[in-house]
């Protein structure tokens, strides 16, 4: 009974499939013990001093020496705020949860870093990279999926393969996630170029790419004909060039936003300014807004656009966060591309007692947005957002009607 309790809730807002039911059995009930080898401190090494430089240590776990690497730049030193809007109350619920997380109020950003790793084994399309059998930690978006039984069993089965030479490598688990892969991911090709030793040679990568993989590789200077594509399988890569995790608690290093900004938006044509958005989740399973045809009568006042980002290409996604002034809407992936949005620009994120995350608090604070937060109320995997509060944020940030 303990386990299926514990699955319920984890496949709420997904669909109940063979392979859910699956990952749920092994991953979530008291079956993923017998993986006893599957612990940080067995399964997991780390290549570089990361351990000793930051203060908040994910997984304790052994230290791999003698590997070699080139630092790029330093971590940078920041402090954790407080949303700029909304009401005390829900202001401070999301502060605490930031310091539940995170243990301090002030941050260190990882150090830029390029690995050299002679031999290691790729998992595709998972993305893991382990070295003499063990997970490499700088190479995880997230050590705590790759050490899931489920994921275990899966790279078991994979087939077999050797790539001479070298390749360049984005560690791409949760590749398919959006938002990690702007914010963790994209980001650490401005690592790779600021390390004059890498090689220009191809990116390994797998070979059913979304849209968005393909549209942002190419604003950001990567070509189709400069990925070396490969089906699902294990690869023994003779040397792989990795740029280490520059996350840490969700602290993407600030340089790679700016480099974000930089090199993405002229390439993205932009039509006009402005623009006040709520972002729409009518497309989704859950997290959708059950008053939203109310919120936006309130908001027409003001001139609010309804966007559903799921029916927009990667482009068009861009195009409507730098052209804004103010985006609201429930928290979700699609919030990451607020790393495009001009510096002067707000953006409300809606919450709930079950959903509360602040990985959107930090990205705009660290591109000179303003970050506003209204709680509502859970009504089943949705939400109802009270209009009062809505009103009342924009009148605490002085936006005028339309």
């Amino acid at each position: 009974m303990a386990g299926l309790k514990s699955i319920l809730p984890a496949i709420l807002g997904r669909k109940i499939t063979p392979t859910n039911v699956y990952r749920g059995i092994l991953d979530l009930t008291p079956l993923r013990k017998a993986f006893v080898w599957l612990k940080p401190e067995r399964a997991i090494t780390t290549v570089t001093p990361v351990h000793s430089e930051i203060e908040i240590v994910s997984f304790p776990c052994p230290h791999t020496p003698g590997v070699k690497y080139f630092d790029v730049l330093p971590g940078e030193r920041g402090l954790r705020r407080v949303s700029d809007f909304g009401t005390p109350e829900d202001k401070q619920a999301l502060y605490e949860r930031i310091e539940r997380k995170h243990e301090t109020k002030d941050y260190l950003s990882r150090a830029m870093r390029v690995v050299l790793l002679e031999n290691v084994d790729v998992f595709l399309p998972e993305g893991t990279v382990t070295l003499n059998g063990k997970i490499v930690e700088e190479a995880c978006t997230s050590v705590r999926t790759a050490l899931r039984p489920s994921y275990y069993l899966d790279r078991m089965r994979l087939k077999k393969f050797k790539i001479p030479g070298d390749r360049i490598f984005l560690p791409i688990l949760h590749w398919r996630a959006y938002g990690h892969w702007t914010t963790d991911l994209l980001t650490r090709i401005d690592t790779l170029e600021r390390c004059p030793e890498v090689p220009k040679v191809p990116y390994l990568f797998p070979d059913n790419p979304a849209q968005f993989h393909l549209a942002s590789l190419k604003a950001a200077g990567i070509t189709e004909d400069q990925l070396d594509r490969r089906p699902p399988g294990r690869y023994r890569v003779e040397r792989l060039w990795l740029p280490v995790r520059i996350m840490e608690h969700n602290n993407t290093h600030p340089k790679a936003f700016e480099w974000l900004r930089k090199r993405i938006l002229p390439n993205v044509p932009l039509t006009r300014s402005g623009r006040r958005v709520l972002i729409s989740r009518a497309d989704a399973t859950w997290r959708r807004m059950v008053n939203e045809d109310a919120l936006m009568e309130a908001l027409a006042p003001w001139g609010f656009e309804r966007i559903i980002l799921g029916k927009l290409s990667w482009e068009d996604q861009v195009r409507v966060f730098a052209e804004a002034e103010l985006v609201m809407g429930p928290h979700g992936a699609g919030m990451a591309s607020i790393v495009y949005s001009p510096p002067n620009a707000t953006l409300v994120e809606f919450f709930t007692p079950t959903l509360i995350d602040n990985t959107f608090v930090f990205c705009a604070h660290v591109g000179g947005l303003k970050h506003g937060v209204i709680f509502g109320e859970d009504v089943g995997r949705d939400m109802h957002i009270p209009v009062e509060k809505v009103l009342a944020i924009l009148d605490e940030i002085g936006l005028s009607r339309a």
